[in-house]
């Protein structure tokens, strides 16, 4: 796959390209998510910031993310990705990057014509504090 600067168009369009492989490709390609970073830096055009923000990421929240990431995409969810270049200015904890990162799921059950319909989505934005 082509990689794609890390912005809500690029990564729209990487979700695409997934989505429009088979269930097996899609598969074999998630199990990259195992080593996180990496699989990043292969899909993904970052800049030397973004590609060190990842490198000090615990992995803890490495593997938080990819489970996160690997159940959304295996099941073709729909994923929103916003990048907010400044935030409210919160109280920040010594050595804080000044990003904020926030991994919801969020499933929406909709009665249309008595009949249940259940929807999924995968919400991931990121925040500047200044």
């Amino acid at each position: 796959m082509e990689k794609l600067p890390f912005t809500p168009m690029g990564v729209q369009t990487f979700v695409n390209a997934l989505y429009a492989l088979d269930e097996d490709e899609l598969l074999a390609e998630l199990e990259g998510l195992a080593d996180l970073v990496n699989w990043m830096k292969e899909h993904f055009l970052l800049s030397g910031t973004q590609e060190a923000y990842l490198d000090n990421m615990s992995t803890g929240i490495c593997q938080y993310i990819a489970e996160m990431l690997h159940s959304s995409l295996a099941g073709r969810i729909p994923v929103n990705f916003n990048q907010v270049n400044s935030a409210v200015a919160r109280p920040t904890a010594v050595n804080d990057d000044g990003k904020l990162l926030d991994l919801s799921k969020k499933s929406e059950a909709v009665i249309i014509n008595n009949q249940l319909s259940k929807r999924d989505s995968l919400n991931i934005s990121i925040s500047y504090l200044h």
